[in-house]
């Protein structure tokens, strides 16, 4: 069996190309919320309503300081909708599942805002230096990545940097762990992970590039950004529309809230595939990942490889401070461990 390493990346690995953590992310969207032009002008009022109850002593003054996490903020909204119960009078069940989707909507906007690459920034030069490293490994073993993250910049790295925009080379080359198609070509050709691929890259939360189907489960990709906004329209419209005929496509976003559950058939098959390669692999590399306690599916799958590995692997940990480390050695035991974030693994690595 030829050998393989497995990159695990947490919120921590993005924040390290510049991109939001996810404390930042709620008083982004709050400043957002009162001018923004990508939710329309109904998710925006309902939105303001549902928080005049959620959160009664914010105003739209609010320090950033003053506001709560966005995990809170989605926990609370994910309890009132799975337990069938209202914060205010007039305000239905459906309402809250539709602020609910408008947040999630604003999430994804946020994130993207922070998309501006520039050769010369450092967080730039550690994305390009990252994605080096990932080209490099691939030339003498399997990369697998696994991603917390929805956003899309690991993958469009590979796309850009290894195969030159050449989506053939790139289908050909590279496994998502599930059959999908492209949301711009209609009735086009449904892709399966190929046989032996140089990259496997599972998105265990999705991805803003990613929509899916309701009625048959398929699934879409775009491999050159995001098609998230593609659920704001009202008609329906071909990169909207499945092939079975099914309007409207629905995202593919497991949003952070303690409350959050990965009910998606085709994100199943992806955690499937995440254990495997985890299992499988001589080495793993934590990034970014803090391995926080509520996040019991993801311990379980790390714990199930672990154990089901026929060797114990290698395993480096990557995190800006050592404030994790104790959980790691608990979980794992004898470990590599890297306090000054991805900066310094690449220093020692590329």
């Amino acid at each position: 069996m030829k050998s393989a390493i497995t990159y695990f990346l947490g919120a921590g690995a993005s924040a390290a190309f510049g991109l939001p953590i996810t404390s930042q992310i709620f008083p982004k969207f709050w400043k957002q919320l009162w001018t923004n032009r990508t939710l329309r002008r109904d998710q925006r009022e309902l939105l303001k309503r549902v928080f005049s109850v959620l959160y009664g002593g914010l105003t739209s003054q609010s320090n950033k300081e003053d506001l709560p996490n966005i995990t809170e903020v989605l926990s609370l909204v994910d309890h009132f909708i799975n337990s069938n119960q209202s914060p205010l009078k007039g305000l239905t069940r459906n309402q809250l599942i539709e602020s609910r989707l408008a947040l999630e909507m604003g999430v994804v906007d946020v994130i993207q805002g922070y998309y501006d690459y520039d050769e010369e920034k450092e967080q730039d030069k550690l994305y390009t230096s990252f994605i080096s490293l990932l080209r490099k490994e691939a030339k003498k073993r399997k990369v697998n990545i696994i991603s917390t993250n929805y956003d899309i910049l690991i993958e469009y790295g590979i796309f850009a940097e290894e195969y030159k925009h050449q989506e053939k080379r790139f289908l050909d080359q590279v496994d998502f762990g599930i059959r999908w198609r492209d949301p711009f070509i209609k009735q086009s050709t449904l892709y399966h992970p190929p046989k032996n691929p140089k990259f496997s890259i599972y998105k265990l939360h999705g991805s803003t590039s990613w929509l899916t189907c309701e009625l048959c489960n398929q699934m879409y990709i775009n491999l050159y950004g995001s098609v998230y906004h593609q659920i704001q329209y009202v008609r329906p419209r071909e990169t909207n529309t499945c092939h079975c005929g099914h309007y409207k496509l629905s995202s593919v976003i497991v949003a952070p809230s303690t409350a959050r559950e990965v009910s998606d058939a085709n994100l199943k098959y992806i955690w499937n595939a995440a254990l495997e390669s985890l299992r499988t692999s001589s080495e793993w590399v934590m990034i970014g990942y803090s391995l926080p306690s509520e996040d019991l599916n993801i311990r379980s799958i790390l714990t199930r490889a672990f154990v089901g590995n026929e060797k114990q692997p290698k395993i480096t940990v990557v995190q800006k401070s050592d404030s994790t480390k104790l959980r790691y050695q608990h979980l794992f035991g004898e470990i590599a461990f890297i306090k000054d974030g991805l900066a310094q693994y690449l220093n020692q690595y590329v």
